[in-house]
């Protein structure tokens, strides 16, 4: 539940509507960013494993610096991709959860009047 509490009365459905408009807009942004990061996951675990099996069938030929540089390239697409998928897109999926529960909160409307009404006096 959200509670708003103003000097004065408001037009409620006027401030539930920016608030609704607002969260919208943050969970668009959420959204996107996910799909970007999902994009961005099977790019370099694909190029990751590509890599890597080429580093595979150069090894078993040559041994140069280049084919450990390969090797290098390969690992480090994959820990991102793991670092991606481990770290990254469950904090932006919890922040989605978090935006889509605060969208459908109650909101409670109160003036300072009302509040001070309701609380017990010490």
């Amino acid at each position: 539940m959200i509670h708003i509490i103003s000097d004065e009365p408001m037009n409620e459905a006027h401030v539930k509507n920016a608030i609704q408009t607002e969260f919208d807009r943050h969970k668009d942004d959420i959204r996107h960013a996910l799909r970007r990061l999902m994009l961005k996951l099977i790019v370099l675990a694909v190029l990751g494993v590509a890599i890597l099996c080429l580093w595979l069938y150069l090894s078993a030929t040559r041994e140069t610096v280049g084919v450990e540089v390969l090797s290098i390239m390969g690992w480090v697409c994959v820990w991102e991709a793991t670092s991606i998928a481990v770290l990254q897109r469950p904090e932006l999926r919890r922040m989605w959860l978090n935006i889509e529960r605060l969208t459908r909160a109650e909101i409670l409307f109160r003036t300072t009047e009302e509040q001070s009404q309701d609380t017990p006096a010490v």
